[in-house]
């Protein structure tokens, strides 16, 4: 059984406190309620009052007043109670995954925003974190200059060699490694970037017995899930996520990171992770998200 993910943060996060003024939230949004304190804008003032959109098979959705002012409006840093239900609900069906005491969706500003968020959040300078030997960019970008050191675990065409994992970690346990023991795996199992590689289950489920084993982390950066194909191109069966298996232990040691930017918008910067220091993210979320105005809201 894995050690709780939130008793694993670094101790400056582990100080982070919630906003007073999101602390007010909760009552500010009861209704009748007027509040002063969180300098809200009146939803009278909003110049736009409904949204319709057209899709590409010429079918439309529409915004009424009331969910346009509210989508308009400061909402909890987690993401607007609607979206993080439905969030929930598609993960339950795709992975098994469900709300409770294993944690809560978190929306953040894309999956990059989220990886950005975990990582600080979980490794600090000094510290070992397992990867592809390829790995993606923006995950070196972030780690590089906070001093962690990124230990690059040799794979071939279907991604991670296990065998390689095991080796590694087998080092770091007998002693004889020069770096510190990793605590974290990050990898991208589905259309990996930059390799192109996807996991076949086997491997998976035997890099997920490892991280068991060696009570290892995993952060699993999934943006390319909804891209894979349909029907398998062979007979093996359909791809498992390292949060449905998860799910199934109970352990509590996978953060994963799904996007729409590759599905639906890259511009909508929407990511989305399943945290069990989710509060902890939505602490931390306000001080790092950047938010960029897009070319239809001109």
């Amino acid at each position: 059984m894995c050690s709780s993910i939130a008793q694993r943060v670094t101790a400056v996060s582990s100080r982070r406190r919630p906003s007073p003024i999101r602390a007010l939230m909760p009552l500010a949004a009861q209704p009748g309620m007027i509040s002063l304190g969180s300098g809200s804008p009146s939803p009278e003032s909003f110049p736009v009052t409904n949204i319709s959109i057209t899709l590409r098979d010429g079918s439309s959705v529409t915004l009424g007043e009331t969910a346009t002012a509210a989508a308009m409006q400061y909402s909890p840093t987690t993401g607007m109670p609607p979206l993080t239900k439905w969030i929930s609900q598609l993960q339950a069906a795709e992975h098994g995954w469900q709300v409770g005491a294993g944690g809560r969706i978190c929306v953040t500003t894309g999956s990059q925003n989220a990886l950005h968020l975990a990582l600080t959040m979980l490794l600090e300078s000094g510290d070992t974190v397992l990867a592809d030997e390829y790995a993606y960019p923006g995950m070196l970008e972030t780690v590089r200059p906070m001093g962690v050191d990124v230990l690059g675990v040799a794979g071939d065409g279907l991604g991670m060699d296990p065998d390689s994992l095991e080796a590694v970690l087998q080092q770091h346990a007998s002693g004889t490694a020069r770096r510190p023991r990793p605590r974290v795996l990050y990898t991208i199992p589905t259309g990996h970037n930059p390799t192109g590689a996807t996991l076949p289950n086997p491997r998976r489920r035997r890099v997920y017995e490892l991280c068991q084993q060696y009570d290892i982390l995993i952060l699993e950066d999934d943006a390319y899930w909804f891209l894979s194909l349909d029907e398998p191109m062979s007979d093996e069966e359909p791809l498992e996520s390292f949060l449905s298996m998860d799910a199934r232990s109970g352990d509590g040691r996978v953060l994963r990171f799904d996007s729409l930017s590759k599905v639906l918008s890259a511009g909508l910067r929407v990511g989305t992770t399943e945290a069990e220091f989710e509060r902890r993210m939505a602490e931390f979320q306000p001080k790092n998200a950047v938010i960029t105005p897009k070319d239809f809201y001109r």
